[in-house]
């Protein structure tokens, strides 16, 4: 078919290669075999190879040119008349440039081979995808079909008489002797691998428990749980191993070299797969610290759990050898129909009745069921995500199963077991950070308890490093290949153009940790300012916290401007992004601007300081801190306040102290029309001169304010020092005017009324009379 064939030796040169790929790229899709996907991936790895090695060439030969441009923009633009400039200038610009023009032409090459690589690299994978889909999407026949299964046995039969007829050749042939050394090794690796290895995984974990049992330390029994865990997965898999070793020994005398290599490869990996399944299994749903169990179930569930657990291993093993097996072309058609759908049934199986015991797990509001629906007590989870997976298992089996019936195997297979992986990946870093939890909170609660801040903040820095690790597994296991990720971790390090603007991730990470040592520097300054510098000059609090609040929003910009900088992003560049910020400043986020505008002219103007009491609508209180977007007011009630700066601006505010911290206030007292207007007026300014808090100048004073229906209205006035402690003031005036008008007999009337009853019928009566 058209652009198959093998791979054969590397292009001789560059341009070799890069045709090759071109016409790989050109030819008609008609061939979507496992080889071929094999020789263009194979092709795709060479090209990319070459856009790396050009744009290397191109990026060391750019640095030539631009020092050769400096050195020749040193002399300055060239005379417009000529023989203006000196000979020997001329003859050293003139050798520049033809130093130059030699260096530019390899540079100007190198670009034009990394940008050919590069759109190749892309049709290559774009091409190879198109080949995966459509093996994955492609219709076998359904296993349903009693003509599969007759097809499958023939199949089989045929492919193990011919297996047997070459294996007995050998057994009998000129190297009979080294066969049957071979099969006699690979029955001892058997018996040794599990009678052996069982009996040296009970002895060592029966000692490991009693280690655990015996260790009153958390740390160490942590460790040592730890240890248990990976025993057990390293004996399980060096079983599981040795039986593949001896397989792979028996199958070396008849077939090449290469294919029993790829073969042991493949066996070992599935062992690796086996091996982490049993040790998922026990640590997730088993560990002897509940922070660790991610689903927790009861003692007889979690084994079970652990059994499911360690079969989908086995089931994610049989599919990776199975796969080899099917690229080898081993096996027919029909019978790979067969297996595939066999491992979807199976493994579809196994993932429903792992659900059905997390349905019976601790549910978060401290109850569980049992199989019979009863309750039984349980520990609380903090996230029950564990439901909702349980729906997406199902729907995926439901899927998987459907498909395989229908015939559509590749894509059942494929949907099954990607899942399984990608549960297995997501366990295995929720029991990573959990551990990394656990230790990390010993630590804080023993040895580094004096650290504990800073040690309770690494669960967040661990926890992004495995989602980072994490996210890109997950791509792989769903298609995506290796390469395109490299590709895409090489972009981010390289830079990604939006528009005229390149941003890549060492950009993002210098602008991060400039601007965190600019952020916590301005925060020292602030301090130092706060305690050290600004005591030292004759500043109310009120200015103080001023100075030091615009300290924090010059330093905040100041360490933005540098960050911007450092990365080398040109500020023109970013105008498109101002224009769009103040678009949105003027329609969706005026208030918020109209806010700040009113922070800064409250800094700067200071009608309203910090301390200051005030009145603002319908609220009184004492300001005790002004921020960016908002003024905090602190009640006499203790109550906060927030209110916007704008309304502090705009409308309008009673400040009680903003002419000092002095104020007067007034206690109203009212006597009868009887009273000696002036001893009454006398005693009321000596009560007030005999309060410690009132101020001797301005003087106390009465005022008379007016003659009511029942009593003259006195008003005496004072001042004291802080405008804070009038209300408490007049409280205790008010008290001892109480008790000293009860001791001279002054009278504070109360309101009286004369009323007459007239009856007008006994009035009528008489005027008739």
């Amino acid at each position: 078919m058209a652009s198959s064939g093998a791979t054969g030796a590397a292009p001789a040169s560059p341009a070799a290669l890069l045709q090759q790929a071109q016409q790989a790229v050109s030819a008609p899709l008609d061939n979507f075999s496992l080889d071929e996907i094999h020789r263009l991936t194979q092709l795709r790895e060479r090209v990319a190879h070459l856009r790396d090695l050009a744009g290397q060439k191109a990026d060391a030969g750019t640095l030539e040119t631009r020092i050769l441009q400096a050195q020749i923009a040193a002399f300055g633009p060239i005379p417009a008349i000529a023989r203006s400039e000196p000979a020997a200038v001329t003859a050293r610009r003139q050798a520049l440039d033809h130093v130059l023009s030699a260096r530019i032409g390899p540079v100007l090459a190198a670009r034009e081979t990394a940008a050919a690589a590069s759109t190749l690299v892309r049709e290559l994978d774009a091409r190879l995808r198109r080949m995966r889909h459509h093996r994955l999407f492609s219709y076998n026949d359904s296993p349903l079909d009693p003509r599969v299964w007759v097809s499958a046995v023939t199949s089989i039969s045929q492919r193990a008489s011919e297996a047997g007829q070459i294996y007995a050749a050998a057994w009998h042939g000129p190297n009979a002797k080294a066969v049957r050394r071979q099969a006699i090794e690979a029955a001892v690796l058997i018996v040794l691998g599990t009678v052996i290895g069982a009996w040296l995984l009970r002895m060592l974990i029966a000692l490991i428990d009693r280690r655990i049992a015996a260790s009153p330390s958390p740390p160490k029994r942590l460790l040592y749980n730890l240890l248990r865990d990976v025993v057990g997965a390293v004996l399980l898999t060096v079983a599981i191993l040795a039986t593949w070793v001896a397989v792979a020994l028996i199958l070396e005398s008849v077939m090449p070299q290469a294919v029993w290599v790829e073969l042991t490869r493949t066996l070992i990996i599935s062992s690796l797969v086996a091996m982490i399944a049993g040790w998922l299994g026990p640590s997730i749903l088993l560990s002897p610290f509940p922070e660790l169990r991610i689903v927790r179930l009861d003692d007889a569930d979690a084994h079970r759990g652990r059994t499911i657990i360690l079969l989908l291993g086995i089931v994610v093993a049989l599919e990776t050898l199975f796969s080899l097996l099917e690229e080898r072309a081993w096996t027919g058609s029909a019978f790979a129909n067969l297996v595939s759908a066999t491992i979807v049934l199976g493994g579809g199986w196994l993932l429903l009745q792992l659900t059905a015991l997390f349905r019976r797990r601790h549910r978060p509001d401290g109850s569980a069921a049992n199989a019979d629906g009863a309750a039984v007590p349980a520990q609380v989870d903090t996230l029950d995500f564990v439901g909702p997976i349980n729906r997406v298992i199902r729907v995926v089996v439901f899927i998987s199963v459907a498909a395989a019936l229908l015939g559509f195997v590749m894509l059942a297979r494929s949907v099954l077991v990607s899942t399984i992986v990608s549960l297995a990946v997501i366990a295995i870093a929720v029991y990573l950070q959990s551990s990394i939890r656990l230790v990390l909170t010993l630590l804080a609660q023993g040895p580094l308890n004096r650290y504990r801040g800073v040690i309770h903040l690494l669960p967040i820095l661990s926890g992004l490093v495995l989602t980072l690790l994490t996210l890109p597994l997950l791509a792989v296991i769903w298609g995506y290949q290796s390469t395109e990720i490299v590709d895409a971790l090489g972009a981010l390090r390289t830079g990604i153009s939006i528009g005229d603007v390149k941003f890549s991730a060492g950009d993002v990470l210098t602008f991060g940790i400039v601007f965190l040592v600019g952020y916590i520097a301005t925060r020292w300054v602030q301090r130092i300012l706060r305690a050290s510098v600004l005591p030292q000059f004759a500043l109310d609090i009120g200015a103080r916290s001023a100075l030091v609040t615009i300290a924090g929003y010059v330093g905040i910009v100041l360490a933005a401007i540098v960050a911007i900088a450092t990365t080398g992003l040109d500020f023109s560049s970013l105008a498109f992004v101002f224009g769009a910020l103040s678009v949105g400043l003027g329609f969706g986020l005026q208030s918020v601007v109209e806010n700040f505008t009113s922070g800064v002219i409250l800094l700067l103007e200071r009608p309203v300081r910090e301390g200051d009491s005030i009145e603002v609508g319908d609220h009184s209180g004492v300001v005790r801190k002004i921020s960016v977007r908002s003024t905090r007011l602190e009640t006499a009630d203790r109550h906060y306040i927030i209110i916007p700066n704008s309304q502090l601006i705009t409308g309008a505010v009673k400040n009680l102290s903003l002419g000092g911290e002095a104020g007067r206030i007034s206690v109203p007292a009212s006597v009868g029309y009887a009273s000696d207007l002036d001893a009454t007026r006398a005693l009321l300014i000596e009560i007030a001169k005999a309060h410690k808090l009132v101020l001797r100048k301005p003087a106390p004073f009465v005022t008379l304010d007016g003659f009511g229906d029942s009593a003259i209205e006195l008003n005496l006035f004072c001042f004291v020092a802080d405008v804070t402690t009038g209300a408490g003031v007049q409280s205790d005036l008010r008290f001892t005017i109480a008790g000293r008008f009860k001791e001279q007999g002054i009278e504070i009337p109360f309101p009286q009324r004369d009323i007459r009853f007239r009856n007008d019928l006994a009035i009528n009566s008489q005027g008739k009379d």
